[in-house]
C-alpha cells in the first residue's frame, strides 16, 4: 500500500473511531435510538464504552507525534481505559450494579434501558485495546507484534459478534438484547484493530499481510472469508432447518463441508492469483529482456560513436603532436640556421681576405715560382672552405638565390657524365626521365648541387658496387600526404627520384638524416650537412623531399617540386669579358671589414680604377660629399654598422643618382636586398670573392646600362 493511500485510511479510521462514540453520545443526550444504535432496537452503546472509545483512539493516535511526552500522555490515557473496563469486570465479579453511566444517566437508565450496561465482553475487548496503547509506548523488544495480538484480540469478539447480527438477519431474526456487545461496539474494535496495524505496518504481524506476495495475498483474502462465510454458514443451516433438510445431527457434516468448500475456493483463488502473477512476472521478464536488448544496442551504438570519436581524438591528437614536432623541428633548423648564417657571414669576410691576398701574391710573383706552388694550396684550402659555408648558407636560407624556370629532364642529362665520373665504374647508373615532364622553378646551381650530392651518398652506401637510378615523371596530389616533417598540399607535382641499392638506413634515425652535423660516415669522411643542404634548398624552392629506406635493401630520395607553366630558362655559361678599368672610372668601396676592403682596394686599383674607400654607410656619406667629381660605381656591403647597405642606396638615388650600386655579402636575410635581387636584377657579388672575380662584376656592371 503506498503511503499516501495509508495516510488516507488512517485518517478515515481515525474519524470513525472518533465520530461514532461522539454520536452515541449526543445520542444519549438527546435520547436518540439512531444515534445510540445502528438500528433502532438493536443493543445500543453504553456511554462509558463511548468515552473510553475516545480517551483509547486519542491515545493510540499520540504515539504518531513528534513530542517528547506523546508516549507518557498515551500510556495515561490507555490507563484511564483499562480502569473504566477493570472496574467493570471486577463489578460484574462482585455483583455490583452500580457504576458511572448509572449516575450520570440515572433519569434515563429506568425500566426499559435498565438491560443496557457494559457488557463483559466490551470490558475485555476495551482492556485488550488499552494494553495495545500500552504496549506500543512501552520499551519491549517485540512491542508492535504484542499490540497487534492484542488488537486483533478485540477484532476478533468484535468479529463474533458481527457475525451474530449478520445470521440472525440472515435467518429472517431480529437480534435483540441479548447479543452481549452492541453492533456499533463490534465494528469500533475491528476499526481500532485495522488502525493499529497500519500504523504498525513496518513491523511486526502487519508486516506480512502489507506486502505484495502471495502469502499476503491469500492471509488478506482468508480474512475477508472470515467476515463473510459465518453468516452464509448460519443462513444456510437456519434455512435447512426450516425446510427440513436435515437435522440437527446433520449441522456438524454441513459445516465442515461448507468450511472445506471455502477452503477449497480460497485455494483456487489463490492458484489463479498465483497464474496471474507469474503470468505478469513472465511479461515483465519478456519486457525486461527486450529493455536490456534495447539497452545492449544501444551501448553497442554509444560504444561505436565513443570508439569513431577516440579514433577521431587519437587522429587528432597524433596529428597535433606531427605539428608540434614539426613546429619544434622548424624552431630548431631556424635557430641552427641564424647561428650557421653568422659563423658563414664572418667566415667568408676572413675568407675574402685569404683568396684576395693568395691571388694578388700570385700575380706579383713568376709563374715558375717555387711559391706559386703553396699559394695554390693555399687557394685550394680556402676555397673548400668556402664551399662549406656555402653549404651552411644553403641550409640557413640565407644565401642570395635566383631561381628560373628549368626542365629538371635538361639539368639531370647534363650531370650524367659528371655523376658517372664520381661513382666510379663499380656502381651502375640508370636515368629514367619522364616524357613531356613539367617545368619546375628553382636556382639551377642548387638543384645541381642537390643531385650532386644525393648521388654521393648513394656511392659512400654502396662501397662494393650497386645500382643508382635517377627518375623524373609527373604527378598529381588529389589529397594531402605525409612527407618528410610536412604535408604534401595537394596539386601539381615534378617528381625527382634518386634510389640506390646500398646498405640503407634504419628506421629509428631516418628521422634525423636531414638534421645539420649528423652523419653515418666515419670520422672525417662527412660534415653532415649534405642531406641538411639538400632539405634546406629544396624546401627553400617550396619543394618537399621525403626518404624510404630499409636495412640491406636500398634508399630512395623523392624530391617534389610544384609544377609551373612558364616556358624554361636558355642555360647558357656567360661571355668572358675584360675586366680592366677605364679611364676616369670611380669606384667607392664600402666595407666595414678591414681585410675585405683592403683586397676589393688593392685589386681594383690593380685593374685600373680610381677607388675611394669608406667604413660603412655614413662614412660613404661623408666621403661623398667631400668629393666634387662623378662615382661611377659603389661597391657596398649589405651588413654594416649604423648604416647598412640598402639605406646607403636608397640615400644615393637622391644625392647620386648615376652612381650604379653592386651589393656584396657573406649572407643577407634582407628582404628588400633579396627582393630586389630576384625582381629587378639587382647587382650583387657572394663572398667569399677573388680579385679577378670582383674585378670581373665591377666591369659587367659598369657595362650594363643605368636602371630606370
Amino acid at each position: 500500500m503506498g503511503e499516501l493511500r495509508q495516510r488516507r485510511v488512517l485518517s478515515a479510521l481515525a474519524f470513525t473511531l472518533v465520530a461514532t462514540p461522539c454520536l452515541c453520545l449526543i445520542g444519549w443526550w438527546s435520547d436518540s435510538p439512531y444515534l445510540k444504535a445502528i438500528i433502532p432496537g438493536l443493543t445500543p452503546m453504553n456511554p462509558v464504552v463511548a468515552v473510553c472509545f475516545i480517551l483509547v483512539t486519542a491515545a493510540l493516535f499520540s504515539l504518531r507525534s513528534p513530542f517528547p511526552a506523546a508516549s507518557f500522555r498515551s500510556a495515561a490515557l490507555a490507563l484511564t481505559v483499562a480502569s473504566a473496563a477493570i472496574g467493570r469486570l471486577v463489578a460484574t465479579m462482585l455483583g455490583q450494579d452500580k457504576t458511572i453511566d448509572t449516575l450520570l444517566f440515572a433519569q434515563r437508565l429506568d425500566a426499559e434501558l435498565r438491560p443496557n450496561r457494559m457488557a463483559t465482553t466490551t470490558a475485555w475487548s476495551l482492556l485488550a485495546a488499552a494494553l495495545t496503547v500500552l504496549v506500543l509506548a512501552g520499551p519491549w523488544r517485540r512491542r508492535a507484534a504484542l499490540a497487534q495480538l492484542c488488537s486483533l484480540a478485540a477484532a476478533l469478539t468484535g468479529l463474533v459478534v458481527v457475525n451474530c447480527y449478520a445470521a440472525a438477519v440472515l435467518a429472517g431474526q431480529v437480534p435483540g438484547t441479548d447479543v452481549p456487545m452492541a453492533l456499533n461496539v463490534a465494528v469500533l474494535c475491528i476499526v481500532f484493530c485495522a488502525a493499529t496495524l497500519l500504523i504498525t505496518a513496518r513491523e511486526g504481524l502487519a508486516v506480512v499481510l502489507m506486502e505484495e506476495t502471495h502469502g499476503a495475498l491469500f492471509a488478506r483474502r482468508l480474512m475477508l472469508s472470515l467476515l463473510i462465510v459465518p453468516p452464509i454458514l448460519a443462513w444456510l443451516t437456519h434455512r435447512g432447518e426450516v425446510l427440513g433438510l436435515y437435522g440437527a445431527n446433520s449441522q456438524d457434516a454441513l459445516l465442515v463441508t461448507l468450511l472445506a468448500g471455502g477452503f477449497a475456493v480460497n485455494v483456487w483463488l489463490g492458484a489463479r492469483t498465483n497464474s496471474a502473477m507469474e503470468a505478469h512476472a513472465r511479461a515483465v521478464e519478456q519486457e525486461l529482456r527486450t529493455s536490456k536488448e534495447l539497452l545492449e544496442r544501444r551501448v553497442e551504438e554509444r560504444t561505436a560513436d565513443l570508439t569513431g570519436a577516440n579514433e577521431s581524438l587519437r587522429a587528432e591528437i597524433q596529428e597535433r603532436q606531427s605539428l608540434q614536432e614539426q613546429l619544434v623541428q622548424s624552431q630548431k633548423m631556424e635557430s641552427l640556421g641564424s647561428l650557421a648564417g653568422g659563423i658563414a657571414h664572418d667566415f667568408n669576410n676572413l675568407l675574402t681576405g685569404m683568396l684576395g691576398y693568395a691571388e694578388l701574391a700570385q700575380m706579383k710573383l713568376p709563374s715558375d715560382s717555387p711559391v706559386q706552388a703553396d699559394l695554390d694550396e693555399i687557394r685550394q684550402s680556402a676555397e673548400r672552405a668556402a664551399s662549406l659555408t656555402k653549404q651552411l648558407l644553403t641550409f640557413a636560407r640565407k644565401e642570395v638565390v635566383e631561381p628560373k624556370v628549368v626542365d629538371l629532364n635538361e639539368l639531370a642529362g647534363g650531370l650524367v657524365k659528371l655523376i658517372r665520373r664520381l661513382l666510379g665504374e663499380d656502381i651502375e647508373l640508370v636515368t629514367l626521365l619522364g616524357d613531356e615532364l613539367g617545368r619546375v622553378q628553382i636556382d639551377p646551381g642548387q638543384f645541381e648541387q642537390v643531385i650532386v650530392n644525393l648521388a654521393v651518398n648513394a656511392r659512400d652506401a654502396m662501397p662494393k658496387g650497386g645500382k643508382l637510378v635517377i627518375e623524373t615523371h609527373n604527378m598529381a596530389l588529389d589529397e594531402p600526404q605525409e612527407a618528410h616533417r610536412a604535408v604534401l598540399a595537394p596539386g601539381d607535382y615534378v617528381v625527382l627520384s634518386v634510389s640506390d641499392s646500398g646498405c640503407g638506413i634504419g628506421k629509428e634515425i631516418q628521422p634525423q638524416v636531414f638534421d645539420p652535423f649528423f652523419t653515418t660516415k666515419e670520422k672525417g669522411k662527412g660534415t653532415g650537412l649534405g642531406l641538411s643542404t639538400c632539405y634546406g634548398i629544396i624546401r627553400n624552392s617550396g619543394g618537399y623531399i621525403w626518404i624510404y629506406s630499409e636495412l640491406g635493401i636500398g634508399t630512395t630520395f623523392r624530391i617534389y617540386l610544384p609544377r609551373v607553366d612558364e616556358v624554361p630558362m636558355a642555360i647558357r655559361p656567360e661571355p668572358e669579358r675584360l675586366s680592366g678599368g677605364r679611364s676616369g672610372e670611380t669606384v667607392l668601396v664600402v666595407e666595414d671589414e678591414d681585410s675585405v676592403r683592403a683586397i676589393a682596394t688593392v685589386a681594383l686599383r690593380a685593374a685600373g680604377y680610381q677607388v675611394l674607400e669608406a667604413t660603412n654607410g655614413e662614412h660613404a656619406l661623408r666621403v661623398l660629399a667631400d668629393y666634387d667629381s662623378p662615382v661611377d660605381l659603389v661597391v657596398t656591403d649589405v651588413i654594416m654598422p649604423a648604416m647598412n647597405g640598402r639605406e646607403l642606396a636608397a640615400a644615393l638615388k637622391i644625392i647620386r643618382p648615376e652612381s650604379k650600386i653592386l651589393y656584396t655579402s657573406g649572407y643577407t636575410d634582407d628582404s628588400m636586398v633579396l627582393q630586389g635581387v630576384l625582381t629587378h636584377n639587382l647587382a650583387f657579388l657572394q663572398k667569399p670573392f677573388t680579385p679577378r672575380k670582383l674585378a670581373q662584376k665591377v666591369r659587367d656592371v659598369l657595362d650594363q646600362p643605368k636602371a630606370a
